[in-house]
């Protein structure tokens, strides 16, 4: 049971990730968490944003590493994740990387 409910969460996780990647490459967007919560509350690592196009990227690359995963389920998921539900901004990102 609790085999199942780590998958149902993978799956969403995986699928609202998908949808909202877009929104990380978004041209001259201030991301910082500090000007929604205050700084004093936040950990030192999260102040200042890292670049998450390296992230975007991989995460793009794991998914489609994962089309050929011996796992039926986890398949199904990166197909919705990289078909139906990848953010349209991200569909240059998916090309270029199965490109390579």
């Amino acid at each position: 049971m609790v085999c199942q409910d780590l998958r149902f969460q993978w799956q969403n996780l995986t699928l609202f990730l998908a949808v909202l990647g877009g929104v990380c490459i978004l041209d001259k967007q201030d991301i910082s968490l500090a000007n929604v919560i205050p700084p004093k509350y936040l950990p030192d690592k999260m102040r200042v944003i890292q670049n998450p196009l390296p992230l975007v990227e991989a995460f793009i690359s794991d998914l489609i590493n994962l089309l050929i995963a011996s796992d039926m389920h986890i398949r199904d998921v990166a197909r919705d994740a990289l078909g139906s539900e990848l953010s349209p901004r991200l569909y240059s990102k998916l090309l270029r990387s199965l490109d390579e």
